[in-house]
């Protein structure tokens, strides 16, 4: 089997002698592009559960849940699309560079990205991962101004000028924050537990404050990304290596995170359930 080439979903003839994929043959392919669907439906264990797929990169609901905001092309200009929810219509905000992108809780249609109208003052780094607090007044984001990649807060109009503050610091990695929709915490990813094992991030939580920071999960090889909050803010989700590797590398060789599954728990950490079973990974939850 050839490692250069896509290799997706195996599965075993009933006999159980033969096993069958799809296969991407490479960009001279006809119609490579459509090889990997934009917008697909994705079956879940939880039979309550709908899951959608979308082939970019940080997609982000709209508070209502109707709309999805996404970067067509990382690290290109390939600037904020929107598509509906249920796939019927997508349509482009603007052009230019961009990462991920986040809605204002608030103020309806208000989109939060790297560029357009520029929040973060010049001289300052890797401003990424911006989410809106509840009532639209202030977001929370990664920057590397402290020479570490640390949270802080400021405010949503305004930007630095209105006022900011750092939220964490520290030697070692704190990344993808989310706001909970009451308000009163901020989940992130951290390995600051053990900055040295730079590979491993646990979920912590903090208080808007500062105050009340916390490790939520314990063990010491967990690697756990895209934490957000459930709309009732009692309950964590997030895309951890929990459910093991097993046929992944064999059917997405080139996978950034083929452990990457989709967990919920408690805020306690308490509860945990695991959602999603498939070759990608799932991340990006917010």
């Amino acid at each position: 089997m050839n490692l250069e080439i896509h290799h997706y979903n195996p599965f075993i003839s009933a006999d159980s002698l033969k096993l069958g994929f799809h296969r991407f043959r490479g960009e001279d392919a006809p119609d490579a592009d459509t090889v990997a669907p934009f917008l697909e439906r994705v079956e879940s264990p939880i039979p309550t559960l709908a899951l959608q797929r979308i082939n970019k990169y940080f997609p982000a609901f709209s508070p209502d849940a109707l709309l999805v905001a996404f970067n067509p092309l990382l690290g290109q200009n390939g600037g904020v699309h929107v598509v509906k929810a249920d796939g019927s219509k997508r349509w482009k905000l603007f052009n230019g560079p961009t990462f991920a992108v986040a809605w204002n809780g608030k103020q309806s249609g208000l989109v939060y990205a790297s560029r357009v109208r520029i929040l973060t003052k010049d001289g300052t780094n890797n401003n990424v991962f911006p989410c809106s607090s509840p009532d639209g007044k202030e977001v929370v984001f990664r920057s590397v101004r402290s020479e570490h990649k640390n949270l802080y807060i400021m405010d949503a109009e305004e930007g630095e000028e209105g006022g900011i503050r750092a939220l964490t610091e520290g030697p070692w990695i704190d990344t993808m924050p989310c706001w909970s929709p009451d308000g009163k915490w901020i989940a992130f990813s951290s390995n600051g537990y053990d900055p040295q094992q730079a590979k491993y991030f646990s979920v912590y939580l903090v208080h808007p404050d500062g105050t009340g920071l916390h490790r939520v999960t314990s063990t010491e090889k967990e690697r756990i990304n895209h934490v957000c909050f459930s709309p009732d803010s009692k309950s964590l989700m997030y895309a951890m290596n929990f459910g093991g590797v097993s046929a992944d590398p064999v059917s997405v060789p080139n996978g950034y995170q083929p452990f990457g599954e989709v967990f919920v728990s408690a805020l306690d950490g308490s509860d945990m359930q695991r959602l999603t079973f498939n070759a990608v990974e799932d991340g990006v939850c917010t």
